[in-house]
């Protein structure tokens, strides 16, 4: 392993894993259990009750002498994991959501694909939130993922990662003040430090719950307020990276600002503030207009709901400063598809007849990767709302209930 996890300490496990939880005192019994039947056993397991009241302690004691349970009161999610990196003595640690649950060969995957690429700071079996495939820890894909984190979090869900104990000492581990895009503000940080390595392998069972903390922080405007202040530490940060792509970091860090500028200028109906700000962030990364996927994962965030989303979308598509840019046509077409969706046909309509893709096959040939993705992300939503899923979720849509 890399030299900057520090010295063995004799008799700590390799790795430790934290489960957070709140008032789920069946769920984390049964993600527990899940922990337990790891085919790699060198664990500790630590479960941070955030100020349950159901009795989730009693429901835990005695299950196995690897668990170490810990109360305080309620802080939020990064706060109990950020308790739990401070119990932890493991130089791997891995996180597993308390609704959630973990097939039996996660921890070997993750830990061998750490053993493999020292050089990896972060492992994950679900990149781009794809809970598939069956692919060994030999065929680990590293990547320098901090270029495509500093406008986007393909990382995949959290329960999906293992971290090297050494980097979230660095980083200070998760940022307490966000109650929701802490996981990726997080992945952004780490990457300063070095590559992640990505396993495609299925070792989650994912819950897709409603009333979770993603789908609360949507419709309460949290995400954006997170998203604003992570892009803050982007601006202060990675303009001093020594990097021979350090100007072309801070120049996407502050076009992705502009972009946050303009959904909130969106979201308060200001067109012109909008309109200065969507052109700004197209000056500054030129892309934003050919590739509609980090700005539709953004704007979606602005968005909980369908007429929200049909009004920040279309205004974005006419607001654009390129209006027969790739990304335009494609936030006009999906504003069309979700008026369609909800039933507002006059509305889907007007905007699929003025939207001037259909007269544009090149558009269509480009762009449907983006749209089946988050056709199928869709899809898969509502077929699993409230159910587990083994399956492909909407990468640019955070998954209720997932933290």
């Amino acid at each position: 392993m890399s030299g900057g996890e520090g010295p063995d300490t004799s008799g700590s496990p390799s790795v430790s894993v934290i489960v957070p939880t709140f008032q789920r005192r069946e769920y984390v019994r049964r993600a527990v259990r899940s922990v337990l039947a790891q085919t790699f056993t060198d664990f500790e397991l630590i479960v941070v009750d955030d100020g349950s009241t159901d009795g989730t302690g009693e429901a835990l004691a005695g299950l196995d002498p690897r668990l170490r349970y810990h109360w305080q009161p309620n802080r939020g999610v990064g706060a109990a994991r950020n308790a739990g990196i401070g119990l932890a003595r493991g130089r791997i640690v891995a996180f597993l959501d308390s609704d959630n649950r973990w097939l039996p060969q996660h921890l070997a995957v993750v830990t061998e694909a750490l053993e493999r690429h020292p050089q990896a700071v972060l492992a994950s079996t679900c990149f781009r939130f794809q809970i598939r495939g069956d692919a060994p820890p030999a065929q680990a894909a590293v990547v320098d993922l901090l270029p495509r984190l500093v406008l986007s979090s393909p990382v995949g869900f959290v329960s999906c990662v293992a971290v090297r104990r050494w980097t979230l000492d660095v980083v200070g581990g998760f940022d307490e003040r966000l109650t929701v895009w802490e996981d990726s503000d997080l992945w952004l940080r780490l990457a300063v430090h070095g590559p992640f390595c990505f396993v495609r392998c299925r070792t989650l069972i994912h819950q897709s719950t409603r009333g979770g903390l993603k789908e609360r922080g949507l419709r309460s405007g949290e995400y954006l307020d997170a998203m604003e202040l992570s892009s803050e530490w982007a601006l202060r940060s990675l303009s001093g990276l020594a990097r021979s792509d350090g100007a072309e970091l801070a120049a996407r860090a502050r076009a992705k600002s502009s972009m946050l500028a303009a959904l909130r200028a969106l979201i308060d109906r200001d067109d012109e503030r909008a309109r200065r700000n969507l052109e700004h962030g197209c000056t500054l990364f030129p892309d934003f207009s050919h590739d509609p996927r980090p700005v539709v994962a953004l704007f979606s965030h602005g968005a909980p709901d369908a007429p929200s989303t049909v009004r920040v979308f279309g205004s974005a598509a006419s607001l654009w400063p390129y209006p027969c840019a790739d990304t335009a046509l494609f936030l006009r077409a999906w504003a069309a598809v979700v008026a369609l969706r909800s039933r507002r046909f006059r509305q889907g309509a007007r905007l699929a007849l003025h939207a001037g893709f259909l007269a544009r096959p090149g558009f269509a040939i480009r762009t449907l990767p983006v749209a089946f993705d988050h056709t199928r992300g869709w899809a898969r939503a509502k077929l699993h709302s409230g159910r587990e899923t083994t399956r492909t979720v909407d990468p640019t849509r955070p998954a209720p209930g997932a933290s």
